[in-house]
């Protein structure tokens, strides 16, 4: 493995790692939940097929000899990769040391009946020392920030997810990115509607049919543009979608 002293702010992704931005410390732990990856063009074709909520990622400190101080656990229930999976990439960011720190590290993970497992060892579970090794010293003890953590399509050079941090271009997170570590917004009950208008979203209609009237995608069965209020239809999809707001115009 091939590692850069710049790295000194970076392996710390294996001890916290998630989105939004925040402090990790020791004697503290952190999960985050993964939801699809949805509302652009470039979608891919891995979804994620339960409710959201059902994947996360946990990072624990640990105290054990050889762990590298953490633990990271990928845990997974229903994702539907088709033929592509093996070696699909969770991509992590981080914070330390003053430095923010995109694409941080890859670690291939691969997919077996909807879950997750490293192949070092086959299971969903992995220290940061089996990792990265002794290197990971160069972070105990400081403040780590929690960056965006995306789960992406297989790489398409998987010995480049060898080297941390990983370089731009490199060809470890270039898979498409088809879930993220958040939250999903749910429904405000107070955002209703009376007219389309009212809907700040041009891709978005009044459902009078609903109590009380919420916003919803403007469908386009027809399959055309002159259907949508955004002059764009998602032939694919039956919905209406805009370029200038990203909901996924193929």
């Amino acid at each position: 493995m091939k590692v850069r002293r710049t790295f000194l702010a970076a392996l710390v992704v294996g001890t916290a790692v998630g989105m939004p931005l925040r402090q990790a410390h020791a004697g503290a732990g952190y999960t985050c939940t993964f939801t699809n990856d949805t509302g652009h063009n470039d979608l891919a074709t891995t979804t994620l097929t339960k409710p959201d909520g059902a994947d996360k990622i946990v990072i624990a400190p640990s105290k054990k000899k050889g762990d590298g101080g953490s633990t990271i656990q990928l845990v997974t229930k229903d994702i539907n990769c088709g033929s592509a999976c093996n070696n699909n990439v969770v991509d992590l960011g981080v914070r330390a040391l003053g430095n923010d720190i995109p694409h941080t590290a890859g670690i291939l993970f691969n997919v077996s009946g909807g879950k997750a497992a490293f192949p070092s060892n086959g299971k969903n579970k992995i220290s940061l020392g089996s990792l990265f090794g002794p290197i990971g010293q160069l972070t105990f003890n400081q403040s780590l920030g929690i960056g965006l953590v995306e789960l992406r399509e297989p790489a398409s050079d998987p010995t480049a997810c060898n080297t941390v941090p990983l370089a731009g271009g490199n060809k470890c997170t270039d898979g498409k990115v088809y879930a993220v570590c958040g939250f999903k917004v749910p429904v405000d009950p107070s955002a209703t509607c009376a007219v389309d208008a009212d809907c700040k979203l041009i891709t978005a209609v009044c459902d009078t049919s609903t109590t009380p009237h919420l916003c919803k995608t403007q469908t386009c069965p027809g399959g055309t543009d002159a259907e949508c209020n955004s002059g764009h239809c998602n032939i694919n999809a039956g919905t209406c979608c805009s370029p200038d707001v990203g909901t996924g115009c193929p």
